[in-house]
């Protein structure tokens, strides 16, 4: 019987042929680079949950979420930590960036040579349309409460479905995160279990963000670079989160106290990924598509599986935002561009050109502006009110399977997760694969021509 061959290949441009494995990522582990050679579990500082912060929660939840509204940050108690494997530098926030398209390559003080590309919250290029941007403050907060009123129990399954993730993969000994036994045999079997388990903690964080719908918590978890290499920030809200689920205490202002205090503020600069990155997350998306679909082992892990692929795809949407914010700040294209405009700078003109991305920025999309009546609206499935940005494209029987869902008794957020993971499983062939290989190398070309056109001094790009 002739070996099977595998469900996923790359495109070696070299030999102009498909390999198992990504060529780009054996060059790079060849030279030792960008690898994550630390232990799975995670150490993080030591820092209980003493009476006067727990006083300050009661406090919090005391308040209405519309007086907290989008609270910047308290200082954080986070201990900086240095991790010199995860991103080309830290990068200090002293400099506040202004202005749309402002955009900076800054050297870290303390690592010489060590460069990121920063830029403001308002430079990030929007691909979508605000459908209330015409409403007056006192219409909008009217129509968003009814909104939030509508989306109550959606929420609640959705705050419920994250707590069962995080508490099924990982637990809390010894004040540090640990990654359950059964999840590191699957860890085993992809090449980069380091980047893999982060791309879970961040999910589970953009998740638990997405109920606010003002959306800077989510930007500030998911366009940051900084908490590849500050992983003390991620680590730190997981413990505590996991602390407070064991003690049945988890609710939204236990969330929104611990994101405004620990999160990087929203008036931060922001740290670009860096192209090996992109390269990385897809090479664990394909491997995770290729044991969600082959390997018989994972069948009692599909959970899992799925909110890794579905997150996998949700960061490499982060990528074509990033590479808009470049692109305007470099003067190549105006403010008012949609994906297809976008995707049109990135290359030559093909058929499969930018479709695997546009389901990527849809998952980004659909993810992180779930709750926010900007960007969606409320539709009722069987007597349940449900986002309407989560049906828009999904599957042919997605609907029946939440009538049925709910007709049994409520609704399983996994289902939707686990209808974007089978939407990208499909799309992801070899075709799609070149496609979104060749716009990371577009976005690579961008990227390093800012870092070397500005390498060792600070650039402000024009204004647009």
């Amino acid at each position: 019987k002739p070996p099977e061959k595998p469900a996923v290949q790359f495109f070696d441009w070299d030999s102009k042929s498909y390999k198992e494995k990504d060529p780009f990522l054996e060059q790079e582990a060849a030279k030792g680079k960008d690898q994550d050679k630390g232990p799975l579990e995670s150490g993080i500082v030591q820092q209980g949950l003493e009476d006067a912060e727990e006083q300050l929660v009661k406090l919090a939840k005391e308040i209405s979420l519309s007086d907290l509204g989008a609270a910047g940050p308290l200082e954080s108690s986070v201990e900086q930590v240095d991790d010199k494997t995860g991103g080309p530098g830290t990068v200090k926030p002293s400099t506040q960036l202004t202005g749309v398209g402002t955009v900076l390559v800054r050297v870290d003080p303390e690592k010489q040579g060590k460069k990121n590309i920063v830029y403001s919250k308002d430079s990030l290029i929007p691909l979508h349309i605000d459908k209330y941007s015409t409403l007056s403050n006192q219409e909008y907060r009217v129509a968003a409460n009814k909104f939030k009123n509508k989306l109550f129990v959606f929420q609640n399954a959705h705050i419920n479905y994250c707590c069962d993730i995080l508490t099924s993969i990982f637990y809390v000994k010894d004040l540090r995160v640990h990654v359950n036994a059964q999840l590191e045999g699957l860890l085993g079997k992809v090449t980069d279990p380091q980047l893999c388990i982060f791309i879970v903690k961040v999910g589970l964080l953009i998740n638990f963000a997405a109920v606010f719908p003002d959306n800077n918590f989510c930007a500030a978890i998911t366009y940051n670079a900084r908490l590849c290499w500050d992983k003390a920030i991620v680590n730190t809200l997981l413990r505590k989160f996991l602390a407070y689920i064991s003690n049945g205490k988890f609710d939204i202002p236990v969330l929104h106290f611990y994101f405004s205090r620990i999160l990087p503020s929203p008036s931060e600069n922001r740290a670009m990924h860096s192209p090996v990155f992109y390269r990385r997350v897809l090479c664990i998306l394909c491997e995770l598509v290729k044991l969600r679909l082959c390997d018989p082992d994972c069948a009692n892990r599909h959970g899992v599986l799925e909110f890794g692929i579905v997150h996998c795809a949700m960061l490499l949407g982060t990528m074509y935002k990033h590479y808009g914010t470049l692109a305007r700040s470099s003067g190549r294209i105006g403010s008012g561009v949609n994906f297809s405009i976008l995707v049109t700078h990135m290359g030559p003109a093909s058929p499969h050109r930018g479709v695997f991305g546009k389901l990527c920025v849809a998952i980004l999309r659909k993810l992180t502006c779930m709750y926010s009546l900007h960007y969606n609206e409320s539709i009722l499935i069987e007597g349940l009110h449900v986002p309407a940005g989560i049906v828009l494209s999904a599957s042919e029987n997605f609907c029946d399977r939440v009538r049925q869902c709910v007709n049994s008794g409520g609704i399983d957020f996994g289902i939707i997760i686990d209808d974007m993971a089978m939407q990208v499983c499909l799309l992801l062939d070899k075709m799609h694969l070149a496609a979104i290989e060749e716009e990371i190398v577009s976005y690579s070309m961008l990227y390093h021509k800012l870092m070397n056109d500005h390498g060792g001094d600070k650039h402000q790009g024009p204004s647009r």
